[in-house]
Protein backbone atom coordinates (compact mmCIF):
# COMPACT_ATOMS: atom_id res chain seq x y z
CA UNK A 1 0.00 0.00 0.00
CA UNK A 2 0.64 3.53 -0.71
CA UNK A 3 2.75 5.58 2.37
CA UNK A 4 0.27 8.25 1.57
CA UNK A 5 -2.88 6.18 1.27
CA UNK A 6 -1.99 6.01 4.87
CA UNK A 7 -0.57 9.32 5.53
CA UNK A 8 -3.32 11.46 4.36
CA UNK A 9 -6.15 9.57 6.16
CA UNK A 10 -3.31 10.21 9.47
CA UNK A 11 -3.46 13.99 8.77
CA UNK A 12 -7.22 14.19 9.36
CA UNK A 13 -7.54 11.95 12.16
CA UNK A 14 -4.74 13.77 14.25
CA UNK A 15 -6.61 16.97 13.51
CA UNK A 16 -9.99 15.37 14.67
CA UNK A 17 -8.78 14.27 17.29
CA UNK A 18 -7.04 17.48 18.56
CA UNK A 19 -10.43 18.93 17.86
CA UNK A 20 -12.23 16.74 20.31
CA UNK A 21 -9.49 16.69 23.02
CA UNK A 22 -10.16 20.78 22.74
CA UNK A 23 -13.69 20.44 23.40
CA UNK A 24 -13.26 18.51 26.32
CA UNK A 25 -10.43 21.17 27.60
CA UNK A 26 -13.11 23.42 26.80
CA UNK A 27 -15.15 21.68 29.23
CA UNK A 28 -13.02 21.61 31.75
CA UNK A 29 -11.88 24.72 31.85
CA UNK A 30 -16.48 26.40 31.64
CA UNK A 31 -17.44 28.50 34.13
CA UNK A 32 -20.15 27.05 36.38
CA UNK A 33 -22.62 29.75 35.50
CA UNK A 34 -21.88 33.51 34.43
CA UNK A 35 -20.30 35.70 36.58
CA UNK A 36 -19.04 33.37 38.62
CA UNK A 37 -15.17 31.64 38.81
CA UNK A 38 -14.49 27.89 38.84
CA UNK A 39 -13.21 26.00 42.26
CA UNK A 40 -10.84 27.18 43.77
CA UNK A 41 -8.45 24.48 45.75
CA UNK A 42 -6.76 25.23 48.80
CA UNK A 43 -4.90 22.14 48.69
CA UNK A 44 -5.72 20.87 51.92
CA UNK A 45 -7.23 17.31 52.53
CA UNK A 46 -8.72 15.31 55.43
CA UNK A 47 -9.87 12.07 55.81
CA UNK A 48 -12.76 13.07 58.12
CA UNK A 49 -15.44 15.47 58.01
CA UNK A 50 -14.97 18.62 59.19
CA UNK A 51 -16.85 22.04 60.02
CA UNK A 52 -14.29 24.78 58.29
CA UNK A 53 -14.53 27.95 60.55
CA UNK A 54 -13.87 31.39 59.44
CA UNK A 55 -13.18 34.69 60.89
CA UNK A 56 -11.72 37.95 59.34
CA UNK A 57 -9.74 40.86 60.54
CA UNK A 58 -9.12 43.98 58.11
CA UNK A 59 -7.16 42.80 55.30
CA UNK A 60 -7.05 38.83 55.76
CA UNK A 61 -9.51 36.09 56.23
CA UNK A 62 -8.30 32.93 58.96
CA UNK A 63 -9.69 29.34 57.57
CA UNK A 64 -9.48 26.95 60.10
CA UNK A 65 -10.23 23.49 58.69
CA UNK A 66 -9.60 19.84 60.52
CA UNK A 67 -7.86 17.06 59.83
CA UNK A 68 -6.82 13.80 60.97
CA UNK A 69 -2.97 15.43 61.35
CA UNK A 70 -4.22 18.45 63.42
CA UNK A 71 -6.37 21.86 62.45
CA UNK A 72 -4.78 24.03 59.26
CA UNK A 73 -4.81 27.62 59.40
CA UNK A 74 -4.87 28.87 56.22
CA UNK A 75 -4.49 32.96 56.43
CA UNK A 76 -5.98 34.10 53.04
CA UNK A 77 -6.75 37.46 51.29
CA UNK A 78 -9.62 39.25 49.22
CA UNK A 79 -8.25 37.30 46.07
CA UNK A 80 -8.42 34.25 48.11
CA UNK A 81 -4.56 33.40 47.65
CA UNK A 82 -2.96 31.38 50.70
CA UNK A 83 -0.88 33.97 52.29
CA UNK A 84 0.48 31.47 55.32
CA UNK A 85 -0.50 28.07 56.43
CA UNK A 86 0.42 26.80 59.62
CA UNK A 87 -0.81 23.81 61.22
CA UNK A 88 -2.11 23.91 64.91
CA UNK A 89 -1.39 19.99 66.52
CA UNK A 90 -4.31 19.68 68.04
CA UNK A 91 -6.94 16.73 66.92
CA UNK A 92 -11.08 17.45 66.74
CA UNK A 93 -13.53 14.73 66.69
CA UNK A 94 -15.11 14.65 63.24
CA UNK A 95 -18.06 16.64 62.52
CA UNK A 96 -17.30 18.96 65.44
CA UNK A 97 -18.47 22.47 65.10
CA UNK A 98 -15.47 24.82 65.50
CA UNK A 99 -14.63 28.06 67.29
CA UNK A 100 -11.61 29.81 66.75
CA UNK A 101 -9.19 32.77 67.72
CA UNK A 102 -5.59 33.03 66.54
CA UNK A 103 -4.29 29.66 68.23
CA UNK A 104 -6.98 29.25 70.42
CA UNK A 105 -9.92 26.39 69.79
CA UNK A 106 -13.29 25.87 71.04
CA UNK A 107 -14.64 22.08 70.00
CA UNK A 108 -16.80 19.71 71.50
CA UNK A 109 -15.58 16.33 72.23
CA UNK A 110 -17.12 13.72 73.74
CA UNK A 111 -19.80 15.81 75.37
CA UNK A 112 -17.57 18.28 76.73
CA UNK A 113 -17.26 21.63 75.69
CA UNK A 114 -13.05 22.01 75.20
CA UNK A 115 -10.81 24.90 75.10
CA UNK A 116 -7.67 24.27 73.85
CA UNK A 117 -5.25 27.52 74.20
CA UNK A 118 -2.35 26.41 71.69
CA UNK A 119 -0.82 24.38 74.32
CA UNK A 120 -3.14 22.31 76.60
CA UNK A 121 -6.47 21.63 76.51
CA UNK A 122 -9.25 22.43 79.30
CA UNK A 123 -12.70 21.28 79.86
CA UNK A 124 -15.44 24.37 79.97
CA UNK A 125 -18.65 22.18 80.74
CA UNK A 126 -19.65 18.79 80.43
CA UNK A 127 -22.77 17.01 78.69
CA UNK A 128 -22.98 19.59 76.40
CA UNK A 129 -24.99 18.40 73.35
CA UNK A 130 -23.61 20.82 70.57
CA UNK A 131 -22.70 24.36 70.56
CA UNK A 132 -23.21 27.69 67.70
CA UNK A 133 -21.61 31.05 67.69
CA UNK A 134 -23.05 33.68 67.31
CA UNK A 135 -20.58 36.96 67.61
CA UNK A 136 -18.23 37.45 70.30
CA UNK A 137 -20.43 34.42 72.32
CA UNK A 138 -20.77 30.76 71.89
CA UNK A 139 -24.53 29.48 72.55
CA UNK A 140 -24.11 25.80 73.58
CA UNK A 141 -27.04 23.30 74.70
CA UNK A 142 -27.58 20.68 76.83
CA UNK A 143 -30.85 18.83 76.15
CA UNK A 144 -33.35 21.55 77.12
CA UNK A 145 -30.67 24.17 78.18
CA UNK A 146 -29.40 26.82 76.28
CA UNK A 147 -25.97 28.42 77.46
CA UNK A 148 -24.28 31.72 76.77
CA UNK A 149 -20.52 31.68 76.67
CA UNK A 150 -18.05 34.78 76.58
CA UNK A 151 -15.29 33.84 74.58
CA UNK A 152 -13.22 36.69 76.07
CA UNK A 153 -13.83 35.94 79.88
CA UNK A 154 -15.02 32.25 79.17
CA UNK A 155 -17.63 32.88 81.42
CA UNK A 156 -20.93 31.20 81.04
CA UNK A 157 -24.67 31.65 82.22
CA UNK A 158 -27.41 29.64 81.41
CA UNK A 159 -30.41 31.39 79.13
CA UNK A 160 -33.16 29.66 78.94
CA UNK A 161 -34.68 25.76 79.49
CA UNK A 162 -37.20 24.70 77.05
CA UNK A 163 -39.92 22.28 77.76
CA UNK A 164 -38.82 20.36 75.04
CA UNK A 165 -35.08 18.80 73.61
CA UNK A 166 -32.87 21.61 71.72
CA UNK A 167 -33.00 20.54 68.56
CA UNK A 168 -30.40 22.61 67.11
CA UNK A 169 -29.64 26.92 67.35
CA UNK A 170 -28.89 29.10 63.73
CA UNK A 171 -27.55 32.17 63.75
CA UNK A 172 -28.81 34.51 61.52
CA UNK A 173 -25.12 36.30 61.16
CA UNK A 174 -26.62 39.43 59.69
CA UNK A 175 -29.03 40.20 62.10
CA UNK A 176 -29.25 40.21 65.68
CA UNK A 177 -31.22 37.56 66.03
CA UNK A 178 -31.03 33.37 66.23
CA UNK A 179 -33.61 30.56 66.07
CA UNK A 180 -34.12 27.70 68.75
CA UNK A 181 -35.56 24.07 67.16
CA UNK A 182 -37.54 22.40 69.66
CA UNK A 183 -38.27 19.01 68.70
CA UNK A 184 -41.37 18.00 70.91
CA UNK A 185 -41.52 14.26 69.12
CA UNK A 186 -40.31 12.78 66.02
CA UNK A 187 -43.05 14.67 63.95
CA UNK A 188 -43.41 18.21 65.87
CA UNK A 189 -41.09 21.10 66.34
CA UNK A 190 -41.36 24.36 68.21
CA UNK A 191 -39.79 27.47 66.56
CA UNK A 192 -38.12 30.43 69.33
CA UNK A 193 -36.44 33.23 67.85
CA UNK A 194 -34.24 35.13 70.09
CA UNK A 195 -33.46 38.82 69.66
CA UNK A 196 -29.62 38.49 70.79
CA UNK A 197 -29.28 42.48 70.74
CA UNK A 198 -31.32 42.64 74.04
CA UNK A 199 -28.38 43.25 76.70
CA UNK A 200 -30.22 42.53 79.95
CA UNK A 201 -32.20 39.99 78.71
CA UNK A 202 -33.12 38.59 75.31
CA UNK A 203 -36.68 38.79 73.87
CA UNK A 204 -37.85 35.80 72.42
CA UNK A 205 -40.98 35.21 69.86
CA UNK A 206 -42.64 31.72 69.65
CA UNK A 207 -43.02 31.58 65.76
CA UNK A 208 -45.54 28.83 64.31
CA UNK A 209 -44.82 24.97 65.40
CA UNK A 210 -44.36 22.30 62.44
CA UNK A 211 -45.62 19.32 61.96
CA UNK A 212 -44.44 16.89 60.04
CA UNK A 213 -46.35 14.46 57.49
CA UNK A 214 -46.13 10.74 57.05
CA UNK A 215 -42.46 8.88 57.35
CA UNK A 216 -40.26 12.38 56.75
CA UNK A 217 -37.75 13.24 58.97
CA UNK A 218 -36.34 16.85 60.19
CA UNK A 219 -32.35 16.55 58.71
CA UNK A 220 -31.46 20.31 58.96
CA UNK A 221 -33.38 23.65 59.40
CA UNK A 222 -31.58 27.21 57.83
CA UNK A 223 -32.71 30.54 59.56
CA UNK A 224 -32.54 34.48 58.31
CA UNK A 225 -34.42 37.56 59.01
CA UNK A 226 -34.82 40.97 57.34
CA UNK A 227 -36.86 43.80 59.26
CA UNK A 228 -40.19 41.92 60.76
CA UNK A 229 -39.86 39.13 57.80
CA UNK A 230 -38.43 35.64 59.17
CA UNK A 231 -37.39 33.22 56.29
CA UNK A 232 -36.55 29.55 57.29
CA UNK A 233 -35.69 26.49 55.09
CA UNK A 234 -35.67 22.89 56.07
CA UNK A 235 -34.62 19.54 54.80
CA UNK A 236 -36.45 16.25 55.51
CA UNK A 237 -35.83 12.73 55.01
CA UNK A 238 -37.38 9.58 54.40
CA UNK A 239 -36.42 6.08 53.26
CA UNK A 240 -38.23 3.27 51.47
CA UNK A 241 -36.79 -0.12 50.27
CA UNK A 242 -33.35 1.61 51.64
CA UNK A 243 -33.62 4.35 49.32
CA UNK A 244 -32.99 7.80 51.22
CA UNK A 245 -35.31 11.24 49.55
CA UNK A 246 -34.15 14.21 50.70
CA UNK A 247 -37.09 17.22 50.10
CA UNK A 248 -36.58 20.78 50.88
CA UNK A 249 -39.05 23.59 52.72
CA UNK A 250 -40.05 26.50 52.98
CA UNK A 251 -41.34 28.46 55.09
CA UNK A 252 -42.27 32.47 55.57
CA UNK A 253 -43.77 34.48 58.32
CA UNK A 254 -44.23 37.82 59.40
CA UNK A 255 -43.84 38.86 63.11
CA UNK A 256 -46.86 40.97 62.23
CA UNK A 257 -49.26 38.62 61.73
CA UNK A 258 -48.32 34.84 62.88
CA UNK A 259 -50.18 32.23 63.62
CA UNK A 260 -50.05 29.24 65.54
CA UNK A 261 -48.97 26.14 63.35
CA UNK A 262 -47.81 26.39 60.05
CA UNK A 263 -46.81 24.10 56.72
CA UNK A 264 -43.75 23.98 54.60
CA UNK A 265 -44.15 24.95 50.65
CA UNK A 266 -42.11 22.58 48.89
CA UNK A 267 -39.27 23.59 47.07
CA UNK A 268 -38.66 22.49 43.44
CA UNK A 269 -35.29 23.70 42.18
CA UNK A 270 -34.90 23.66 38.44
CA UNK A 271 -31.61 23.95 36.37
CA UNK A 272 -30.94 27.31 35.03
CA UNK A 273 -28.53 25.71 32.44
CA UNK A 274 -29.34 22.45 30.83
CA UNK A 275 -33.18 22.46 32.76
CA UNK A 276 -34.83 20.25 34.79
CA UNK A 277 -35.32 19.42 38.16
CA UNK A 278 -33.10 18.54 40.83
CA UNK A 279 -33.31 15.89 43.08
CA UNK A 280 -32.44 14.98 46.79
CA UNK A 281 -31.41 18.58 47.33
CA UNK A 282 -29.16 18.65 51.02
CA UNK A 283 -27.02 20.93 52.92
CA UNK A 284 -29.22 23.97 52.72
CA UNK A 285 -28.12 27.38 53.74
CA UNK A 286 -30.42 30.40 53.39
CA UNK A 287 -29.38 34.29 52.62
CA UNK A 288 -31.75 37.27 52.60
CA UNK A 289 -31.28 40.99 51.00
CA UNK A 290 -34.24 43.59 50.44
CA UNK A 291 -36.18 40.91 50.12
CA UNK A 292 -34.91 38.40 47.67
CA UNK A 293 -33.96 35.20 48.89
CA UNK A 294 -31.13 32.95 48.31
CA UNK A 295 -30.62 29.47 48.92
CA UNK A 296 -27.23 27.38 48.74
CA UNK A 297 -28.07 23.37 48.52
CA UNK A 298 -26.18 20.45 46.91
CA UNK A 299 -27.84 18.06 44.38
CA UNK A 300 -27.01 15.71 41.94
CA UNK A 301 -26.86 17.32 38.58
CA UNK A 302 -25.02 17.69 35.08
CA UNK A 303 -21.97 19.68 35.11
CA UNK A 304 -21.66 19.18 31.60
CA UNK A 305 -24.24 18.08 28.79
CA UNK A 306 -23.26 14.33 29.05
CA UNK A 307 -22.33 13.86 32.41
CA UNK A 308 -23.81 14.46 35.86
CA UNK A 309 -21.71 15.31 39.68
CA UNK A 310 -23.29 16.44 42.77
CA UNK A 311 -22.99 20.01 42.17
CA UNK A 312 -23.45 23.21 44.90
CA UNK A 313 -26.35 25.03 43.17
CA UNK A 314 -27.67 29.07 44.54
CA UNK A 315 -31.15 29.31 43.71
CA UNK A 316 -33.57 32.08 43.88
CA UNK A 317 -36.83 32.64 42.51
CA UNK A 318 -37.71 33.48 39.37
CA UNK A 319 -42.01 33.79 38.84
CA UNK A 320 -42.34 31.81 41.93
CA UNK A 321 -40.12 29.07 40.36
CA UNK A 322 -36.81 28.14 42.44
CA UNK A 323 -34.08 28.56 39.30
CA UNK A 324 -30.65 27.18 40.30
CA UNK A 325 -27.30 27.90 39.11
CA UNK A 326 -24.64 25.64 39.32
CA UNK A 327 -21.21 27.21 41.49
CA UNK A 328 -19.26 23.91 41.75
CA UNK A 329 -17.27 22.64 38.89
CA UNK A 330 -15.47 20.04 40.72
CA UNK A 331 -15.78 15.98 40.71
CA UNK A 332 -15.67 15.13 43.41
CA UNK A 333 -19.24 14.67 45.62
CA UNK A 334 -19.53 18.16 47.08
CA UNK A 335 -20.64 18.67 50.89
CA UNK A 336 -21.84 21.11 53.40
CA UNK A 337 -21.40 24.54 51.53
CA UNK A 338 -21.70 28.02 53.05
CA UNK A 339 -21.31 32.13 51.91
CA UNK A 340 -17.94 33.16 52.90
CA UNK A 341 -19.27 36.76 51.85
CA UNK A 342 -22.32 37.52 49.56
CA UNK A 343 -20.02 36.64 46.49
CA UNK A 344 -17.39 34.00 47.90
CA UNK A 345 -19.23 30.42 48.11
CA UNK A 346 -16.98 27.33 50.30
CA UNK A 347 -18.00 23.72 50.11
CA UNK A 348 -16.19 20.40 51.33
CA UNK A 349 -15.37 17.87 47.86
CA UNK A 350 -15.46 14.25 49.10
CA UNK A 351 -13.14 12.29 46.57
CA UNK A 352 -14.03 8.93 48.31
CA UNK A 353 -11.25 8.64 50.19
CA UNK A 354 -10.40 12.41 51.50
CA UNK A 355 -12.45 15.82 52.17
CA UNK A 356 -10.82 19.03 49.94
CA UNK A 357 -11.88 22.08 50.39
CA UNK A 358 -12.97 24.54 47.67
CA UNK A 359 -14.37 28.13 47.20
CA UNK A 360 -15.89 29.35 43.79
CA UNK A 361 -16.17 33.32 43.83
CA UNK A 362 -17.98 36.28 41.67
CA UNK A 363 -15.14 38.64 41.81
CA UNK A 364 -13.93 39.54 38.45
CA UNK A 365 -10.20 38.95 39.26
CA UNK A 366 -10.45 35.67 40.92
CA UNK A 367 -12.57 34.40 37.58
CA UNK A 368 -10.01 35.35 35.54
CA UNK A 369 -7.33 33.96 37.56
CA UNK A 370 -9.49 30.85 37.83
CA UNK A 371 -9.57 30.19 33.61
CA UNK A 372 -5.56 29.46 34.01
CA UNK A 373 -5.39 25.89 32.94
CA UNK A 374 -3.89 23.58 35.44
CA UNK A 375 -2.74 19.69 35.44
CA UNK A 376 -5.82 18.46 36.70
CA UNK A 377 -7.71 20.35 33.72
CA UNK A 378 -4.89 18.33 30.89
CA UNK A 379 -5.68 15.28 33.05
CA UNK A 380 -9.31 15.05 32.73
CA UNK A 381 -9.73 16.39 29.62
CA UNK A 382 -7.46 13.77 28.33
CA UNK A 383 -8.98 11.11 30.16
CA UNK A 384 -12.93 12.13 29.20
CA UNK A 385 -11.29 12.28 25.44
CA UNK A 386 -10.33 8.59 25.83
CA UNK A 387 -13.94 7.82 27.25
CA UNK A 388 -15.83 9.20 24.40
CA UNK A 389 -13.60 7.41 21.57
CA UNK A 390 -14.83 3.84 23.12
CA UNK A 391 -18.68 5.49 23.10
CA UNK A 392 -17.81 6.62 19.34
CA UNK A 393 -16.69 2.62 18.63
CA UNK A 394 -20.93 2.25 18.28
CA UNK A 395 -19.97 3.88 14.68
CA UNK A 396 -18.77 0.60 13.72
CA UNK A 397 -21.90 -1.09 14.29
CA UNK A 398 -23.59 1.20 12.52
CA UNK A 399 -21.29 0.73 9.05
CA UNK A 400 -22.58 -2.77 8.75
CA UNK A 401 -26.12 -1.43 8.30
CA UNK A 402 -24.10 1.25 5.59
CA UNK A 403 -22.60 -1.83 4.06
CA UNK A 404 -25.51 -3.56 3.40
CA UNK A 405 -26.70 -1.60 0.11
CA UNK A 406 -23.35 -1.72 -1.71
CA UNK A 407 -22.57 -5.09 -0.71
CA UNK A 408 -25.98 -6.33 -2.01
CA UNK A 409 -25.05 -4.71 -5.18
CA UNK A 410 -21.84 -5.68 -5.70
CA UNK A 411 -23.02 -9.93 -5.43
CA UNK A 412 -26.08 -9.17 -7.70
CA UNK A 413 -23.97 -8.10 -10.29
CA UNK A 414 -20.87 -10.70 -9.98
CA UNK A 415 -23.54 -13.42 -9.92
CA UNK A 416 -25.53 -11.90 -12.96
CA UNK A 417 -23.27 -9.99 -15.17
CA UNK A 418 -19.87 -10.43 -13.67
CA UNK A 419 -18.27 -8.91 -16.96
CA UNK A 420 -20.04 -5.10 -15.56
CA UNK A 421 -17.78 -5.69 -12.41
CA UNK A 422 -14.84 -6.46 -14.29
CA UNK A 423 -14.90 -4.18 -17.68
CA UNK A 424 -16.45 -1.05 -15.86
CA UNK A 425 -14.56 -1.35 -12.06
CA UNK A 426 -14.61 2.61 -11.99
CA UNK A 427 -18.22 3.13 -12.47
CA UNK A 428 -19.17 -0.39 -9.98
CA UNK A 429 -16.90 0.97 -7.31
CA UNK A 430 -18.72 5.00 -7.79
CA UNK A 431 -22.15 3.42 -7.35
CA UNK A 432 -21.19 1.32 -4.48
CA UNK A 433 -20.29 4.41 -2.70
CA UNK A 434 -23.30 6.45 -4.12
CA UNK A 435 -24.97 3.57 -2.38
CA UNK A 436 -23.02 3.56 0.45
CA UNK A 437 -23.64 7.21 1.38
CA UNK A 438 -27.48 7.21 0.56
CA UNK A 439 -27.74 4.61 3.09
CA UNK A 440 -25.79 6.67 5.73
CA UNK A 441 -27.62 9.92 4.74
CA UNK A 442 -30.45 7.76 5.60
CA UNK A 443 -29.22 6.80 8.87
CA UNK A 444 -28.68 10.63 9.92
CA UNK A 445 -31.12 11.83 8.83
CA UNK A 446 -33.70 9.58 10.55
CA UNK A 447 -31.63 10.00 14.30
CA UNK A 448 -31.80 13.77 14.46
CA UNK A 449 -31.36 13.71 18.51
CA UNK A 450 -27.91 11.34 17.75
CA UNK A 451 -25.78 14.03 18.10
CA UNK A 452 -27.72 16.87 20.58
CA UNK A 453 -24.63 17.14 22.55
CA UNK A 454 -22.07 17.84 19.69
CA UNK A 455 -20.81 21.93 19.57
CA UNK A 456 -22.26 24.32 17.38
CA UNK A 457 -20.33 23.29 14.63
CA UNK A 458 -21.48 19.53 14.51
CA UNK A 459 -25.10 20.43 15.13
CA UNK A 460 -26.21 23.55 13.30
CA UNK A 461 -29.21 23.39 11.29
CA UNK A 462 -29.09 20.51 8.42
CA UNK A 463 -25.56 19.33 10.01
CA UNK A 464 -26.37 15.79 9.75
CA UNK A 465 -26.91 16.33 5.94
CA UNK A 466 -24.36 18.36 4.85
CA UNK A 467 -21.48 17.10 7.12
CA UNK A 468 -21.60 13.54 6.05
CA UNK A 469 -21.76 14.32 2.39
CA UNK A 470 -18.28 16.84 3.14
CA UNK A 471 -16.76 13.69 5.11
CA UNK A 472 -17.91 11.44 2.26
CA UNK A 473 -16.09 14.18 -0.30
CA UNK A 474 -13.35 14.09 1.82
CA UNK A 475 -12.69 10.51 2.01
CA UNK A 476 -13.64 10.32 -1.82
CA UNK A 477 -10.77 13.16 -2.48
CA UNK A 478 -8.51 11.06 -0.31
CA UNK A 479 -8.97 7.80 -2.34
CA UNK A 480 -8.84 9.40 -5.67
CA UNK A 481 -5.61 11.02 -4.52
CA UNK A 482 -4.34 7.15 -3.57
CA UNK A 483 -6.84 4.87 -5.38
CA UNK A 484 -4.76 1.86 -6.69
CA UNK A 485 -6.11 -0.25 -9.54
CA UNK A 486 -4.56 -3.58 -8.09
CA UNK A 487 -6.73 -3.27 -5.01
CA UNK A 488 -9.84 -4.29 -6.95
CA UNK A 489 -13.00 -3.14 -6.65
CA UNK A 490 -13.30 -4.73 -3.26
CA UNK A 491 -10.30 -3.25 -1.73
CA UNK A 492 -10.77 0.01 -3.45
CA UNK A 493 -14.62 0.33 -2.07
CA UNK A 494 -13.26 -1.06 1.15
CA UNK A 495 -10.45 1.67 1.76
CA UNK A 496 -13.37 4.64 0.84
CA UNK A 497 -15.22 3.08 3.70
CA UNK A 498 -12.82 2.61 6.22
CA UNK A 499 -11.46 6.24 5.74
CA UNK A 500 -15.34 7.74 5.65
CA UNK A 501 -16.25 6.11 8.61
CA UNK A 502 -13.05 6.59 11.22
CA UNK A 503 -13.95 10.34 10.44
CA UNK A 504 -17.41 9.79 11.04
CA UNK A 505 -16.55 7.94 14.57
CA UNK A 506 -14.07 10.91 15.37
CA UNK A 507 -16.17 13.99 14.62
CA UNK A 508 -20.23 12.58 14.84
CA UNK A 509 -19.26 9.57 17.05
CA UNK A 510 -17.95 11.51 20.67
CA UNK A 511 -21.31 12.92 20.76
CA UNK A 512 -23.28 9.84 19.55
CA UNK A 513 -26.53 8.65 21.97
Amino acid sequence: MKTKAIVYPLIVIIALLGLLFYEHLKTETALPSEGWSRSINFDVTSSIISNPYVTRSEDFYYLYFPTEKGVIRLTLNEQLKVKQRLTLPIQVPSNTHLWAHEKHLIFVEQSELKLYDGKTTKTLAKNVTNFTVNKDTLLFWKENELYELDVNSLQSKQLFVFPAKIFDVIVDKKAASYLVVLQVNSSQYEFVMVESEQTVQPKITHLPSLTLIGSESLEEVRFARENENVYIVYGTYSSAQGIKAYRAYEIQLSLDNLSTVVNGNRIDFYDKQFGGKLPNPRYLEISVDKGEVSVLFTAVGPSSARSEEVNVYEAKKEENRWIASRRSMTHDVSLEPFWLMDETILWLGFSGKDYTLYAASADSHIIADSQKLNVSDWKYAFSNMIMSLFGSTMILLFMIAWLILPAAFYFVMYYVNDRFIEYHSQRAIFIMMILYIISQLIFFTKSLSMVRYAPAYFSFPGSLLLLPLFIAGLAWLIWRTVKDEEWGVIGNFAYFAVVNALFIMLSFGPYIL
